[in-house]
């Protein structure tokens, strides 16, 4: 028996309407894994907020945070 793997892909629009995302929904945007996701939250690289005070609690990320970290993390070109 061979196991399925969910794949999750980005919506197919941006939430422009300020909307709060997901870690599986950024994470589709950013095209990383939630896992990585979380280390940049970890690391203080990602702005997010955290809905609940546990460490494993959920979370929750704006577009203009992951738009706003991409850009930091651009390299070259003008």
């Amino acid at each position: 028996m061979t196991a399925r793997v969910a794949r999750i892909e980005a919506p197919p629009f941006a939430p422009a309407d300020g909307r709060w995302l997901s870690a599986k929904e950024a994470a589709a945007i950013l095209g990383v894994s939630t896992r990585t996701l979380y280390q940049f939250c970890r690391t203080g690289e990602l702005r997010h907020a955290r809905i609940t005070l546990n460490r494993n609690g959920v979370m929750r990320f704006k577009r203009a945070w992951l738009d706003a970290f991409m850009e930091r993390r651009a390299t070259g070109g003008r």
